[in-house]
């Protein structure tokens, strides 16, 4: 009998350590599938924000992004950005951008931005925008077409 109950406690130990590395397992992957879903959503939050008329421009209209372009333009909105911190986002603020840098800046009207003072974490996540499709766009000819598209998928 006292075998037996050995055999038992073993096993009960034996099924409570397994137990607990699944629970560690189980909790490892909700933070996973957190992490997941917080990226998911920063990205379908990038892509509706991304003003695609920027390649609108007579720059980019009917030719193919380069490696060089794709980088040149990710470091330009983050020099912009850094250059915005302590400005608070008016449509005067927005018409003088206008007038000063030819891109499309109406991802500024959006609640996020407009009538709000420019924070570093707001810059950050402004010059984001651009390394979330950055890659993706390498190899693509901006047709008026494509921008279309993309505007389209990104309602």
């Amino acid at each position: 009998m006292k075998h037996t109950l050995n055999q038992t406690l073993r096993k009960l130990n034996t099924t409570e350590l397994e137990l607990q590395d699944v629970s560690i397992n189980l909790n490892r992957t909700a933070e996973d599938l957190q992490t997941a879903l917080e990226q998911h959503a920063h990205c379908n939050e990038t892509s509706q924000r991304w003003d695609w008329d920027l390649f609108s421009l007579d720059m980019y209209v009917n030719k193919t992004i380069s490696p060089e372009v794709s980088e040149q333009l990710r470091s330009s909105w983050d020099d912009i950005a850094e250059m915005m911190i302590g400005f608070t986002i008016t449509d005067q603020f927005i018409t003088f951008l206008k007038h000063i840098d030819e891109r499309p800046w109406s991802m500024l009207y959006t609640d996020r931005y407009l009538n709000k003072v420019f924070t570093r974490e707001m810059a950050e996540s402004f010059s984001t925008m651009w390394d979330g499709i950055n890659e993706k766009l390498v190899g693509v000819t901006m047709t008026e077409k494509t921008i279309e598209l993309l505007k389209y998928v990104s309602k």
